[in-house]
């Protein structure tokens, strides 16, 4: 009886099943390399392509209490977008990291040109998150074929 494997013709059972082995052992390492690659692939994606975290309920059950904490415990995973409000300062905000203070007749108007991605109407002030705060928080993410970036980043 001859055995074929590998275009080699194995009289011998024992050099035919050497060669399965090491067929085996061949194809188990071209498995866990492909196993490696897709999960290297995944990591790539993850931080091209970041997860967004809502945090989302009704006033005063502690959403700012728990973004701190999420924020303060996990630093470098985590930023959250400052919302531009049509509302005036409280005498402890600061404009620019607590909120963007604009007027509301600018927020309307970027309402209307579409550079908001959502916008809120809360005790008759505009609240809303700019495209052009996304676009500086993940540069690499939008291309300028789809988006006019600005320079303010």
């Amino acid at each position: 009886m001859a055995f074929l494997f590998g275009g080699g013709d194995y009289g011998d059972p024992q050099a035919a099943k050497e060669a399965l082995e090491e067929l085996v052992k061949e194809r188990e390492s071209l498995q866990n390399e492909a196993k490696e690659l897709e999960q290297g692939l995944a990591r790539v994606r993850e931080g091209l392509f970041p997860s967004p975290l809502v945090i989302s309920g009704p006033p005063s059950v502690g959403k700012a209490t728990l973004i701190s904490m999420i924020l303060r415990e996990f630093q470098s995973e985590f930023s959250v977008p400052i919302a531009h409000t049509s509302r005036t300062p409280n005498e402890d905000e600061c404009d620019g990291e607590d909120y963007i203070f604009i007027s509301r007749e600018e927020m309307q108007d970027g309402i209307k040109k579409g550079m908001f991605l959502e916008v809120a109407e809360i005790d008759g002030d505009l609240y809303g998150t700019a495209m052009q705060v996304i676009w500086c928080m993940f540069p690499g993410l939008f291309t300028p074929d789809l988006f006019v970036k600005s320079k303010d980043c």
